[in-house]
């Protein structure tokens, strides 16, 4: 059962990130999959804390887009 962590979301929506192509791969790997994936709470909460900070995220993306 995969269970997505923070950085493996942050990469995927960074097209800017070394590892987009990989994590994007992944991450829709194992949501056309047959088998139910698991995003915790806490992570939907880090992505968003991350993808809006204007010191971490460049540029930082609204409430909205994230």
């Amino acid at each position: 059962m995969p269970v997505f962590d923070t950085n493996v979301l942050l990469d995927s929506a960074n097209e800017g990130s070394e590892f987009h192509e990989l994590s994007s791969q992944h991450l829709h790997r194992a949501l056309d999959a047959t088998e139910q994936s698991y995003l915790p709470l806490n992570v939907c909460y880090e992505f968003l804390r991350t993808s809006t900070h204007v010191r971490v995220f460049r540029p930082p993306w609204n409430v909205r887009a994230a």
